[in-house]
């Protein structure tokens, strides 16, 4: 089991190195999550982009007001747990309806690449809850990614491990 998570670690340092730079913006202080939006990737009448990038910074408020979902699941941190939260779909499209990748970045600077099709197939949520208590910083929070890895085996992947960010703060699509 050691070894185990040795090596998921050792693949998720690898896939935050390589990708890092590239990744989500910053965080704010004042702001429970900041999502951010590339604007419009359709070409306007001159042939350039026709909208500039777009970011929201959301109360934790408002997303304790989204609608609640419930994954029920194990990850390679906690046992089988009950997580809450909105659907991670239903958070990004407060600023954006469509793209091809959604760059997450997690207060301790770590970042992860969650392509679009992620949300489509698999609908993880981005969880506030565990066991019907709010997470705290100490304990995944406040803010998880959560798949259904029990409903689905091969999400028990190193490379979906790397992508249920905890300590979520920024998330922009790309």
């Amino acid at each position: 089991m050691r070894l185990r998570h040795f090596i998921l670690s050792v693949v998720c340092w690898v896939a935050w190195a390589a990708a890092a730079p590239a990744l989500a913006g910053p965080c704010y202080r004042d702001a429970f999550l900041v999502l951010g939006a590339a604007g419009d990737r359709g070409q306007g009448a001159s042939g350039g982009s026709s909208a500039a990038p777009k970011e929201l910074l959301l109360t934790q408020q408002q997303v304790l007001d989204l609608p609640l979902n419930s994954i029920v699941t194990a990850t390679d941190w906690t046992p089988e747990s009950r997580f809450e939260g909105p659907f991670l779909k239903d958070v990004v499209a407060l600023v954006a309806t469509n793209g091809t990748r959604l760059d997450v970045r997690a207060l301790n600077d770590y970042a992860a690449s969650i392509p679009w099709e992620d949300m489509v197939q698999f609908n993880p949520i981005l969880a506030y809850k565990q066991n019907g208590q709010q997470m705290s910083r100490d304990r995944f929070g406040p803010l998880f990614i959560v798949y259904p890895r029990d409903s689905h085996p091969a999400l028990r992947s190193p490379l979906f491990s790397a992508r249920m960010v905890w300590q979520v703060c920024r998330i922009d699509v790309r």
